[in-house]
């Protein structure tokens, strides 16, 4: 080789200096890669010869097997035997008379190590030396017994001799070149931690299917067919640990945002943050979501939130000019959030022709000081489009009626927010507001009459006959409200204490027809929904969008993801 080649590391700047962007070489056979380089450096060699003495950089010593790439285009790729590839090509373990053209890269020398391994024939261990010069003398200093176990054998160390390898890159066109000589003999050490390629991998069978976890993931999942079962420690012998496995599941899955990442309670304003963001994603979505009301108290602690969108449609009219008036139905949905729950106020929509949520409520309770909170949010709406004159004051009254369960929180709830918007002494006039749902009472008839303690098998359709005439009008010559409840009285009375909870004056005004008109009756909820069975159907599409038991950030944007749906499908049929 020529002087030139011979001061290897001297030249670098040089090449970096007098070298121009060209492009990528075209392939050509090694046989020509070697003639080309032969030719070139007996060139070299006779305009040394030719040439006025100067005086000789000092070199490295050893063999210089590598030169600088002074010449790009006469490098191609070439793999030698016992080579091992990634998915794209690249050598992974490169060996022997490998050359691998890269475009771009890094300026990286590399040395093997050689592997760790034990004296016993039998033992299949192999593990990666230090990587430190003072760390492998300390460790050649004492004996060091096989990690493996039940294997009573002693590690040695077995160094890798005439391996080089390298890689050069030419930084002002991105041009690189990795070259490797030797042959590596001894076996690869296993790695214990996966590379990046291995977590690329994994990341996209997590993401794919987030809910397998870490043992389902090491184990695999039978697939249909003659094909070969899938394990993650397929992909890297590291991913057959399972908490490796779970520790870097985890972490691919918090990269993905598909699950939050886990921090101490209090230690940051994550919540706030994410918040923050999703309100500005919406914002520019033309989805604005607004956090109409909020109580972080221990008696009432609350997060209302509803959209432009939602707050419009309750006050929308029909091609008449007539406001809504089909009564708005409000329930419960338990396990969605992982703590508290979610309260939805739902109405029906002419152009979707489904129910739509237009207030969705986070709860840390179901007591009445927390029913009272939403309802006061959603009342105070209707009051301040009656004060700016937008609906009058008889559609407001239409507006505010509700079809609720028979929860005495809901009850009382739903009373102590109209009393307070509206300043109404009257308790009567904010109960006739309410409206009870049938098939809560209807379901309740069925779990009474199964009892044979309190109903007889053979009375049982003649009682529930019976307890279901209690939602008819009064027919003419037929039995009254009274009447009725005075034969049920008398024909079961092991089922005294259950009809006379009915009875009560509250419950009759919420739900039986039947019952005799008080004064102060207006008539409104006889045109309302009989039952919260739209609500409860929501509750199903809530766990279609989630599996439920969400944190209250993930939960809400799924709620407001689900929002944003109907809102453009409105949008597209308008």
């Amino acid at each position: 080789m020529s002087s030139d080649s011979d001061n290897l590391y001297e030249v670098e700047e040089d090449y970096e200096e007098e070298e121009e962007d060209a492009p990528l070489p075209s392939a050509i056979s090694q046989k020509s890669l070697l003639q080309s380089q032969q030719s070139k450096t007996n060139t070299n060699e006779t305009s040394s010869n030719e040439s006025a003495p100067q005086k000789k950089k000092v070199g490295k010593k050893g063999k210089k097997t590598f030169s600088l790439p002074q010449d790009r285009e006469s490098f191609v790729t070439f793999i030698d035997d016992n080579t091992t590839l990634d998915d794209e090509g690249y050598p992974l373990l490169p060996n022997e008379n490998t050359m691998f053209v890269w475009q771009p890269g890094r300026t990286i020398r590399f040395t093997c190590l050689g592997v760790l391994i034990c004296n016993d024939s039998d033992c299949r261990y192999r593990g990666s030396p230090p990587t430190s010069s003072n760390k492998r003398v300390e460790w050649a200093s004492n004996q060091q017994k096989c990690p493996a176990a039940r294997c009573p054998g002693i590690l040695e160390h077995l160094q890798c001799k005439d391996t080089i390898c390298r890689l050069d890159e030419h930084l002002p066109s991105g041009w690189g070149i990795v070259c490797h000589s030797g042959f590596h003999q001894h076996p690869w050490p296993r790695r214990g931690k996966p590379d990046k390629l291995s977590l690329g991998k994994l990341g996209k069978k997590v993401v794919k299917n987030p809910e397998v976890g870490p043992l389902r993931l090491k184990v695999g999942r039978a697939p249909a067919g003659k094909q070969e079962i899938g394990t993650a420690s397929s992909i890297h012998p590291a991913f057959g640990n399972l908490h490796r496995t779970g520790y870097y599941r985890r972490k691919l899955l918090v990269a993905a945002g598909v699950i939050p990442e886990k921090k101490i309670p209090g230690a940051g304003d994550s919540f706030l943050l994410d918040m923050i963001h999703w309100a500005k994603f919406f914002f520019y979505s033309n989805f604005i979501l607004t956090c109409v009301s909020s109580f972080c108290f221990d008696m009432d602690t609350h997060m209302t939130f509803q959209t432009k969108w939602m707050a419009s449609m309750l006050l929308t009219r029909d091609e008449n000019d007539r406001i809504y008036g089909g009564g708005l139905i409000l329930d419960v949905t338990y396990k969605f959030f992982a703590n508290g729950y979610l309260l939805t106020t739902s109405m029906f929509n002419d152009v979707l022709n489904r129910w739509i949520p237009i207030q969705l409520t986070w709860l840390n309770g179901m007591t009445e000081d927390h029913y009272a909170s939403h309802f006061t949010t959603l009342m105070r709406q209707m009051q301040e489009a009656q004060i700016s004159s937008r609906i009058s004051s008889a559609e407001c009254d239409v507006l505010v009626r509700q079809v609720v369960d028979f929860s005495m929180a809901q009850k009382s709830g739903f009373i102590m927010a109209y009393m307070d918007v509206f300043k109404e002494a009257n308790r009567q006039v904010a109960l006739s507001k309410l409206k009870g749902c049938h098939e809560h009472f209807r379901a309740q008839v069925t779990r009474i009459k199964r009892n044979r303690v309190i109903i007889p098998a053979d009375d049982e359709a003649t009682f529930q006959k019976a307890a279901f005439g209690l939602l008819k009008l009064d027919e003419p010559g037929g039995l009254s409200f009274n009447k009725k409840i005075s034969k049920l009285r008398k024909e079961y009375p092991k089922a005294k204490r259950w009809i006379g909870w009915w009875q009560a004056a509250y419950i009759q005004s919420m739900l039986f027809r039947s019952r005799p008109k008080q004064v102060d009756d207006d008539g409104l909820c006889d045109d309302l929904s009989a039952t919260t069975n739209a609500q409860e159907s929501m509750h199903r599409v809530y766990y279609m969008i989630s599996k439920g038991n969400c944190t209250v950030q993930i939960g809400l944007v799924q709620l407001y993801a689900l929002v944003g749906s109907l809102e453009r499908d409105y949008h597209d049929l308008c």
